[in-house]
């Protein structure tokens, strides 16, 4: 191989590996709060703030507002239990 392939190639590995630490980093953070916000639970469950909002505004996922709606990581885990393998341990 050419030297500036190898050294393209190794920078893209890098800059993958940095990429997969940031996004799985707020996943953990999140997991150890008790309270979550609306972009923390809509990261760990894969969906938008939207369909989040919706959920909240239909009374189909229970939250409290103070200032800022913080939902009860309890009832994240019971959505989760449908969607994420049991493997995976929240």
């Amino acid at each position: 191989m050419f030297y500036k392939v190898r050294q393209r190639a190794a920078k893209m590995e890098q800059s993958d590996n940095e990429t997969l630490a940031i996004k799985a980093k707020p996943i953990e953070e999140v997991k150890i709060k008790e309270f979550l916000n609306i972009a923390d639970a809509s990261k760990l469950l894969g969906v938008s703030w939207w369909t989040l909002q919706r959920l909240i505004k239909r009374r189909a996922l229970p939250a409290i507002k103070f200032g800022i709606v913080p939902l009860s990581a309890e009832a994240i885990r019971k959505i989760l239990t449908f969607h994420i393998p049991n493997d995976l341990e929240l």
